[in-house]
């Protein structure tokens, strides 16, 4: 995820590929209860607000005492996108599914001063991916051990999505001997990058200056941050993650998509494809209501996301039809 006034130089910088750096690993963050954080309605305000509280948690969220109902019985753990926190992707989401009886968490990860954009105060997700799924491995095992509860549901923004199938093929998230033994029940993938993406054509002509010697990715990942290294059609972190099928044994999948997604492209990047014993619901915003604009950075503040998260989070209980509502791109919001 990416704010609107960085949103150009992202489109730039997504695509690039450049072999891994190891990095240690951050802990995840003591256990803290946060109740009076204020909510946001927009991805612009809510990034305002980390720019005075950096560590701010969205409101609802990692209340540590917090005991999952019956109707609820599996915690929600928050992924954000990169360059975003869990504060300024989340603030609303939160919200909305602690108001609906949701245990919530919402960790940070990814923390990489090493490049310039990682130095903003909020920005997070900039660091190796491979060892943000590491940090979302230690974070969830810390939701199981306090709650009790014998798996989690989660929710993935765009490189969030990436770093959850990360942690769940290669960081114990899943058993593919036992899915009975899964720690995850299910994924909600918002605009991820699950076969990573073109770019308009800009991924490949990258490919093109690295063959002539020009390696372009150098400079994108002092500039931008080793994460975005990875999310290219052709990167090694991609084609990894997609080595024998794109789904795990025993986990139910949806994924949410805008047709106005400026960074994710083709449109079917962000589709999964079901394997062996799991399910993928498919769900295109603007499928039943073309007044929906939403593009990549604000999606996680649209009432019509958040529907479609509600209603994968319990797909049994019939929570009415998807509000369909004029929603304008995030520079206007």
């Amino acid at each position: 995820m990416l704010s609107a006034g960085i949103a150009a130089a992202y489109l730039l910088a997504l695509t690039g590929i450049s072999p891994a750096i190891a990095e240690p690993v951050t802990p995840p963050a003591a256990p803290t209860a946060h109740n009076n954080e204020p909510v946001f309605n927009s991805i612009t305000t809510a990034l305002a607000w980390t720019v005075v509280h950096p560590d701010a948690i969205p409101a609802g969220a990692n209340q540590w005492d917090c005991v999952p109902s019956p109707a609820h019985p599996n915690p929600v753990v928050l992924l954000h996108g990169t360059w975003a926190n869990a504060f300024n992707n989340w603030s609303l989401v939160s919200a909305t599914l602690k108001n609906k009886g949701y245990c919530v968490f919402a960790p940070n990860y990814g923390l990489d001063r090493n490049s310039v954009l990682g130095m903003l105060p909020w920005a997070r997700a900039t660091g190796e991916p491979t060892d943000s799924a590491k940090q979302v491995a230690a974070f969830v095992d810390q939701v199981l051990t306090r709650t009790g509860a014998s798996q989690v549901d989660l929710v993935g923004h765009s490189q969030g999505v990436a770093i959850g199938r990360q942690y769940m093929r290669f960081e114990g998230g899943t058993d593919p001997a036992d899915p009975t033994r899964n720690k995850v029940a299910r994924l909600i993938s918002i605009a991820g990058p699950n076969a990573g993406t073109t770019l308009h054509g800009v991924e490949n002509f990258n490919r093109t200056l690295d063959s002539m010697g020009i390696p372009p990715t150098d400079l994108y990942g002092l500039i931008f941050g080793r994460s975005i290294l990875g999310f290219g059609a052709h990167a090694a972190f991609i084609a990894n993650l997609n080595t024998n099928g794109q789904t795990d044994p025993g986990v139910a999948y949806t994924t949410i998509t805008t047709r106005y997604d400026e960074l994710l492209t083709p449109l079917e990047t962000t589709f999964l494809t079901a394997g062996p014993d799991a399910t993928v619901n498919r769900v295109i915003l603007q499928d039943g209501c073309e007044l929906d604009y939403v593009e990549h950075a604000n999606m996680t503040y649209d009432p019509r996301v958040i529907h479609f998260i509600a209603q994968a989070l319990d797909p049994t209980t019939d929570i009415g039809p998807a509000p369909c509502e004029f929603v304008p791109p995030v520079i206007l919001k």
